[in-house]
C-alpha cells in the first residue's frame, strides 16, 4: 500500500515487520477515473505480522498476534533485534 517494511524474522506462515515509512492516502488514476490508495495502518515503528499468501497485515497487539508471538517467535527466537524483542514483551 505504498509503505516500507522491514522484515525481522520469517515463520512458516507469518513474517515480523516493522513498518518503516508511512505514505499519506493519495488519488492515483486508472485511465480517467480517480481511485484512492489508502496507507497500511498503523505508524512507523509498529510491529506487523504478514501472511505473504493473503496478503494480510496483523498488528501485535492483536490477540492472535499476541497469541502467535508468544508461541513461535519470542520463545524460540532469540536473534531478533534487542529493540523488536522489548517492543514485543511489552506488548
Amino acid at each position: 500500500m505504498g509503505d516500507f517494511f522491514q522484515v525481522h524474522t520469517r515463520g512458516d506462515t507469518w513474517e515480523l515487520c516493522e513498518k518503516l515509512s508511512a505514505s499519506p492516502a493519495t488519488i492515483e488514476y486508472n485511465g480517467a477515473e480517480p481511485i484512492m490508495v489508502s496507507s497500511s495502518p498503523g505508524a512507523v515503528g509498529d510491529l506487523f505480522l504478514y501472511n505473504s499468501s493473503n496478503h494480510q497485515l496483523i498488528s501485535v497487539k492483536e490477540p492472535f498476534a499476541k497469541k502467535y508471538l508468544k508461541e513461535k517467535l519470542v520463545a524460540s527466537n532469540s536473534s531478533l533485534a534487542p529493540h523488536v524483542l522489548k517492543t514485543l514483551q511489552n506488548q
